[in-house]
């Protein structure tokens, strides 16, 4: 029996202002808007300033030399169609919630859904380097990485 479906692949029946109102729900949330994936740039000098301004480089698997190349992220950010950009408190624990936050509009329906960010993750006291495998995937996996 051939299965008919409504749902485009990649498509989710989220509004923009759904998405918005999600996020703005959350505690630490100040604002969140829609942005086109094509208008956040990607720079090879970034991972050039984590290599030599940052003494965790190396240290943590969702940050330089272990995440995205440009190149990569580029094709990344090109398979979308829309993003969130959120603007958090100073207060606010912006990673935890950023996380719920992909949780929460996964289970929505939006199956592409991930998350980006700047700064280390924090989920471990010491990442599993050696080991190469996270500890907590489903919350930081990649998630924090800059973008490049």
């Amino acid at each position: 029996m051939e299965r008919k479906s409504k749902v485009v692949p990649g498509k989710t029946s989220l509004a923009d202002q759904e998405l918005c109102d999600i996020c703005r729900d959350k505690s630490g949330v100040r604002d969140a808007r829609i942005i086109c994936p094509s208008d956040v740039a990607t720079a090879a000098w970034v991972r050039l300033k984590c290599q030599f301004g940052c003494d965790g480089y190396g240290q943590c698997l969702v940050c330089p030399p272990f995440t995205p190349s440009p190149e990569q992220m580029r094709t990344v950010l090109d398979a979308y169609h829309r993003a969130i950009l959120i603007h958090f408190a100073a207060d606010a624990d912006v990673k935890a919630t950023v996380a719920d936050l992909e949780r929460s509009i996964f289970l929505r329906g939006a199956w592409k859904t991930f998350s980006l960010g700047a700064g280390p993750c924090y989920f471990c006291r010491k990442c599993s380097v050696e080991d190469r495998k996270c500890r907590h995937p489903e919350r930081a996996a990649h998630r924090w990485k800059r973008v490049e």
